[in-house]
């Protein structure tokens, strides 16, 4: 960097060709960006819940200094922006699913699914280097859902500046990012499985319904929100991943979650969804409806109604009122998991991808997680082969389950 743009990163800003960056707080932020904000959002196809600014400034109410934006300028006129939340979430390293020890790692975590900026190597160089040279006390940049073969991922894997600055470490191979596509209607859904597939779906809701009353609850007030929230909290503490994993809505702050959700119910993107058979509340879904897709937030079911197989049915009743009332464009379930590839009608792949900064301690860790992960996968083999793998597997989730408890 010459002289003239060390002193403009010292201001928060860097010209590189014809763009400017400039890195601003989300509460320094000016209110006449946010709108521009939005639409650059929209108009670089990344007009999502994550990164659209209004949502931004409620979830992180209070910490609005950990969210970092870098506006992207040309002529004086704003053509991207892209936030980013800073924390120290830290790197679990584990040896074929058990886990070994927690490094501490300062992360810039990408918020979106890529860069609401021009699609072209100029523009992403110009925030790369702004990234690279910013006053920031960070380890590792982090974007959880580059789309495999998107400009932004052939971006990463090939550009000089990106490899000058940063080394690149992906702990796994691209997995389906999975989506349901609302077109035509809930029937039409459910043709689209094995009629094995479908026909052990419809028997799971009759059975229910045989054996209990069955009453989906659809949450989209502000007024409906604390009743909802208190009743999905309960049902989330008996839930396995609570406590087993310690996840689910029994862990978040109540409390905040509930003004989340009132001022999502406020803009009309509330929508989640409660089961109750007999009356008891057995499952939930936290679900909002931000543009053109439906999102679940936090999902769970009471595990002492794992046999009826209440949170199947839940998910499979809400389709059905999605399909059948005010449909989204798409049921966006953003990272991969079983349970949501079968409820999936489609998918494209993505990467999870580190950049670390070239730096002792960075480059320390990105070495111990990558030697992790080559041996889990020579363990895994090496077990398969010697008829061990479910063995191992069951091994390493009782070992999880022990640290977890």
């Amino acid at each position: 960097m010459n002289t003239q743009e060390v002193k403009a990163v010292q201001l928060g800003v860097l010209q590189t060709g014809p763009y400017t960056v400039r890195q601003l707080s989300l509460d320094s932020v000016p209110d006449h960006i946010l709108a521009e904000w939005k639409r650059c959002n929209v108009r670089y196809e990344n007009d999502l819940l994550h990164c659209d600014p209004e949502w931004l400034f409620v979830q992180f109410r209070g910490r609005e200094s950990t969210i970092q934006v870098f506006l992207l300028e040309r002529s004086g006129e704003l053509v991207g922006a892209v936030p980013f939340e800073l924390h120290n979430r830290g790197m679990q390293l584990s040896f074929g699913g058990i886990p070994l020890v927690r490094l501490p790692l300062r992360r810039l975590r990408l918020l979106g699914y890529s860069f609401s900026i021009p699609p072209d190597e100029g523009a992403h160089d110009a925030l790369m280097a702004r990234l690279a040279q910013a006053g920031l006390n960070f380890d590792a940049v982090f974007m959880e859902y580059v789309k495999v073969d998107s400009f932004l991922w052939n971006y990463l894997g090939t550009s000089p500046l990106v490899q000058r600055h940063f080394l690149r470490h992906c702990r796994r191979g691209p997995l389906p990012h999975p989506l349901v596509r609302f077109a035509g209607t809930f029937d039409d859904y459910l043709k689209s499985f094995s009629a094995k597939a479908r026909k052990n779906r419809l028997r799971e809701i009759r059975k229910l319904r045989e054996q209990f009353q069955v009453e989906l609850v659809r949450i989209r007030k502000p007024e409906e929100v604390d009743a909802f929230v208190d009743c999905a909290a309960h049902i989330s503490r008996q839930s396995w991943q609570f406590q087993v994993l310690g996840w689910g809505l029994a862990a978040l702050d109540t409390a905040v979650w509930k003004g989340r959700l009132k001022f999502a119910a406020e803009r009309g993107w509330l929508r989640s969804y409660l089961l109750r058979c007999n009356g008891v509340g057995c499952a939930y879904i936290v679900g909002i409806q931000h543009r053109r897709r439906f999102y679940h937030a936090v999902i769970g079911f009471d595990q002492a109604w794992a046999e009826h197989s209440v949170g199947t049915v839940l998910q499979l009743l809400a389709l059905e009122d999605l399909f059948n009332e005010d449909p989204p464009e798409v049921y966006d379930f953003a990272t991969y998991a079983e349970y949501k590839a079968r409820l999936a009608t489609e998918s494209y792949l993505e990467e999870s991808i580190f950049l670390f900064r070239r730096r002792f301690y960075p480059a320390v860790a990105r070495f111990l997680d990558r030697a992790c992960c080559a041996g889990s996968i020579q363990a895994k083999a090496l077990a398969d082969r010697l008829g061990l793998g479910p063995s191992a597997r069951r091994l390493a989730r009782r070992v999880g389950k022990g640290r977890a408890d």
